[in-house]
């Protein structure tokens, strides 16, 4: 009876790290639609429903109220659609795309299809700014749309108008860097319900 007890936990075990090693590593990566999904997928297969919310966009993330209407509306997602679910966590969707749909340089809309059943993906362009402080602080920002929007030419010059992050004057003080990086961000998913 013992061997069998040791034998069926040998099992289990063996078959719960089997099912964790069928996850890609976690990955960060918005520089195109595609990656951005891929990004997402990652921590949606190893269930790190922060590392997908950073995947969405500004205004994604407002439309659905925050992290705290996110998860809820993932999870009703997960459970309500079993086709969504599995397509979502374990097909690899950027090898399924059927159909691009870009209005302009800073929209795409991708469209996946199994089974004959579709299921559509909305991305936008972003810009991420990243404050760094003489402490070693970073204070993150978004702009709404890509960093040539946010560059004026002006008296000769060329300036950055950032909007975001928001610095206090004892920050800007301190300011010791700043990185800006265009990035592509989801900003609608089909059957991705905000909360009402």
């Amino acid at each position: 009876m013992l061997s069998s007890s040791r034998t069926l936990l040998a099992t289990v075990l063996g078959c719960l790290l089997l099912a964790g090693a069928c996850c890609p590593p976690l990955r960060s990566d918005f520089s195109s639609p595609e990656t951005t999904l891929a990004t997402w997928q990652t921590h949606l297969c190893h269930d790190e429903p922060e590392g997908e919310y950073r995947c969405l966009s500004q205004g994604m993330q407002q439309a659905i109220y925050g992290f705290s209407g996110y998860f809820p509306a993932r999870e009703q997602l997960l459970r309500d659609d079993p086709f969504v679910a599995y397509l979502l966590r374990h097909m690899d969707l950027p090898a399924r795309v059927v159909e691009r749909l870009q209005p302009d340089d800073q929209h795409m809309v991708l469209v996946f299809e199994h089974d004959g059943r579709r299921l559509s993906i909305g991305f936008v362009v972003e810009t991420e700014v990243c404050a760094r402080l003489a402490d070693g602080q970073e204070v993150f920002g978004r702009i709404t749309g890509p960093l040539s929007g946010a560059l004026v030419l002006q008296g000769g010059g060329q300036w950055v108008v950032l909007g975001s992050p928001t610095l206090s004057a004892a920050q800007a003080a301190t300011l010791a860097g700043l990185r800006l990086e265009q990035q592509w961000k989801i900003d609608a998913i089909d059957g991705l319900e905000s909360p009402e």
